[in-house]
């Protein structure tokens, strides 16, 4: 993963693998757009990433879908996290 100018460059495999866990398209594109709009810094991102990985946890789920990655970025606005 590259930060530069704004531009996060992601991996164009079909998905982001982050252990077991994966990160659909849909989140894929939001992880993106907030980074462009949030300005976020590489240890930011791989912050959200991290938190996005234990919510599906705590949901029994398997992959990290929007909502996940979604309710990282809240609790980052917010000030808990990055």
């Amino acid at each position: 993963m590259m930060v530069s100018s704004g531009q996060v460059d992601l991996p164009d495999e079909n998905a982001i693998y982050l252990g077991e866990l994966s990160l659909d398209e849909s989140a894929k594109a939001l992880l993106q757009a907030a980074t462009q709009r949030l300005n976020l810094s590489a240890r930011a991102f791989h912050r959200i990433l991290k938190v996005s990985r234990t919510i599906p946890d705590l949901d029994a789920a398997r992959d990290i879908g929007v909502s996940h990655l979604a309710e990282a970025l809240q609790y980052r606005s917010r000030g808990f996290v990055g």
